[in-house]
């Protein structure tokens, strides 16, 4: 697969501590951290993204493998996965996300649209037009299932 205009490519990042990437950029492999990963603006992970702490993007990305944080997974912006994403921690939506299977651990707050399996609670912020998901098999949500107008105040 060629890399978009205009994107840098590079190899497969790994790091002990926590990785930042600042796109546009094209990672021909994967993205592990054995702490958090920032991701901003437009990237494209070919592989694999994974991190033992916190997974934060801000702006476009798409990752062609899994998705696995042992912390929380924010969202403001858009992100897509080809394969599973799972967290441990809390799920926070500003924005889109998609992917062929979600599984989450805690909390999941959604300020646009997901599609989903949740073992926390599902809380979905501002008016029905606006926050919504869509699930093409029956939803499993362990907790109740919230509408706020205002989002919840959990310690993120």
């Amino acid at each position: 697969m060629s890399t978009p205009p205009g994107f840098l490519r590079s190899r497969s990042v790994r790091d002990d501590g926590q990785v930042d990437l600042l796109g546009p950029i094209d990672v021909d492999g994967s993205v592990k951290s054995g702490s958090g990963v920032t991701l901003t603006n437009d990237i494209i992970i070919r592989e694999k993204l994974e991190a033992y702490g916190a997974i934060y993007i801000n702006g476009s990305v798409s990752c062609g493998g899994r998705i696995k944080a042992y912390g929380n997974i924010i969202v403001r912006g858009y992100l897509s996965a080809s394969d599973k994403i799972k967290g441990s921690g809390k799920l926070k939506i500003e924005g889109a996300l998609e992917g062929r299977d979600l599984e989450i651990y805690g909390n999941v707050s959604i300020q646009g649209s997901l599609r989903l399996v949740v073992y926390g609670s599902l809380t979905l912020i501002g008016p029905e037009d606006q926050s919504w998901y869509y699930a093409e098999e029956p939803v499993q949500i362990a907790g109740p299932v919230i509408r706020r107008d205002q989002e919840a105040d959990w310690d993120w």
